[in-house]
């Protein structure tokens, strides 16, 4: 009786924090069945019945009508042709788009990435080497 009590107190609690959804009544109707049907408010004490008719009353709200969804119309994406791309060649004997700035950024591009990877090296080398010293130190301390 004890646990039933608080089963429709907790249930009246969840109508109350979920009663202004547009979904509340959908997802409350099996307990709206459950109440009605299988659950009689004759056969309780004066306090679950008044909690059983509180219930039921709150759920028992008119359902909100919905507005049915439907897609957006939009233009359908064309697929992708496997037309090549025509580029007019008006210089024949230059590379296209290598000027003297672009040129020295690649290089310097190049550079970078070449002592970028040097420096990672070295820091593994580092590292190894500070664990590999950790490591016989350890090992001399105690063996």
């Amino acid at each position: 009786l004890n646990c039933l009590s608080t089963c429709l107190d907790l249930v009246k609690r969840c109508c109350l924090l979920y009663q202004d959804l547009i979904s509340f009544t959908d997802i409350f109707q099996p307990i709206r069945t459950l109440l009605s049907k299988h659950l009689s408010a004759r056969t309780l004490p004066s306090p679950l019945q008044e909690l059983h008719s509180q219930i039921l009353e709150a759920i028992s709200r008119p359902p909100v009508t919905r507005t049915r969804l439907v897609f957006e119309k939009k233009k359908p994406i064309p697929l992708k042709l496997l037309t090549p791309k025509i580029v007019e060649v008006l210089d024949y004997g230059k590379k296209r788009g290598s000027t003297r700035e672009e040129r020295e950024k690649e290089r310097l591009k190049h550079k970078y990435k070449k002592e970028f990877k040097g420096a990672l090296r070295e820091i593994r080398k580092d590292s190894r080497f500070l664990a590999r010293e950790k490591l016989n130190e350890v090992m001399n301390r105690y063996g």
